[in-house]
């Protein structure tokens, strides 16, 4: 007779399931879970979510208190060091095309001053397509800025806020296009193009 045993507890039987839970234990779900990761995300987008919803990108201000020399202000407008809250959200260029994202996903009430009042404006979405579509939009921007402060501090190539803003509308379309069988995303497509 064989015993097969998963932690404390012996079993006649083998389960897959019950050995896949005890060498990956569960933590506590953390608040922004469902913000981060969500069926229907596009891998990149969500990674870069993740570093940035950690403070983890390594932005000038994180390298400087890692010994790097290097100028801390931010590249798009040199008038403030380059933390996550502000490349993200504070910054005029930054804030230029969360303008036209909330054109279609409903603005909050005021400007976003940190990461958890964007996190809470995902949340407080009045439908679940609404809630959706900020989610998808979020990561587009996030990824979008980030690939352009690395495009302009590697290559010293500076776009403007309107093709930014194209490559994110055409990137969210293409999603929102190839996920159009999937119930959830049927309506997603007439309240971005409104």
């Amino acid at each position: 007779m064989y015993e097969w045993v998963a932690g404390d507890s012996p079993s006649r039987f083998f389960r897959s399931s019950t050995t896949w839970e005890m060498l990956r234990p569960r933590q506590e779900e953390v608040d922004w879970c469902d913000v981060v990761w969500f069926k229907g995300a596009i891998p990149k987008h969500s990674f870069t979510m993740w570093m940035a919803n950690y403070d983890m990108l390594p932005t000038r201000s994180r390298l400087a208190t890692w010994g790097m020399i290097v100028a801390t202000d931010f590249p798009f407008c040199s008038r403030d060091v380059e933390t996550r809250d502000h490349l993200f959200l504070n910054c005029e260029y930054s804030h230029d095309i969360w303008s036209e994202v909330f054109i279609r996903c409903h603005p909050p009430m005021s400007s976003f001053t940190d990461w958890s009042e964007l996190l809470s404006w995902i949340r407080a979405a009045a439908t679940p397509e609404l809630k959706l579509l900020r989610k998808l939009a979020t990561r587009v921007v996030i990824f979008h800025l980030w690939k352009q402060r690395n495009n302009l501090i590697h290559n010293h190539i500076s776009l403007y806020v309107a093709s930014i803003f194209h490559c994110i509308d055409k990137e969210l379309r293409n999603i929102i296009s190839a996920r159009k069988g999937r119930k959830q995303f049927r309506s997603l497509m007439s309240m971005w193009l409104i």
